[in-house]
């Protein structure tokens, strides 16, 4: 393929893995020590209204695991494919067709582990949530779902724009 260009590295999703593996033993750490019930749900007038027991959060922390792995998996096949594919700009464009190709695609590769590392960081704070290794209260946690909402969205505006900037170059 293209041996001398040079694309953002694949330790990146390697790394993610090593952080899915570290918050998991953390989460298995920390259950050791939770009581064997545990209080999840309070009303409005702030008392307790449901109570769970410890093993229920096996239930609950399992589905997140398993969409951290889907990410990283999904993000990396997108990540490769996008290094080993045939795309090709079949727009007539100004500029050399062969440099724009390769920065498009060193944007989309870099977009792609921009969205699967914001992801994971999200996930990971739910998890470590949900096994009381930190405490978020309401206002904090709508605070960081709506931070990760506008890095997410803002970075794709961001690569778009990019990507157009670089088709008229």
């Amino acid at each position: 393929m293209y041996n001398n260009e040079k694309y953002p590295s694949r330790l990146y999703f390697l790394l993610q893995l090593v952080l899915i593996i570290v918050i998991v033993f953390i989460c298995f750490l920390k259950y050791k020590t939770l009581p064997h019930k545990l209080s999840i749900n309070f009303n409005l007038n702030s008392e307790l209204s449901a109570i769970i027991n410890k093993s229920e959060l096996i239930k609950i922390s399992l589905p997140l695991v398993i969409v951290q792995l889907v990410i990283l998996v999904i993000f990396y096949l997108f990540f490769e494919l996008t290094i080993r594919g045939k795309m090709k700009l079949s727009v007539p464009l100004k500029g050399d067709s062969y440099e724009l190709n390769y920065n498009m695609r060193k944007i989309m590769t870099c977009s792609f582990i921009l969205l699967s590392w914001m992801g994971q960081i999200f996930l990971s704070i739910i998890l470590l949530y949900t096994f009381k290794v930190i405490k978020l209260n309401k206002v904090m946690f709508l605070l960081l779902v709506f931070f990760f909402a506008f890095i997410i969205f803002g970075s794709m505006i961001y690569f778009i724009i990019r990507l157009f900037n670089e088709s008229e170059e």
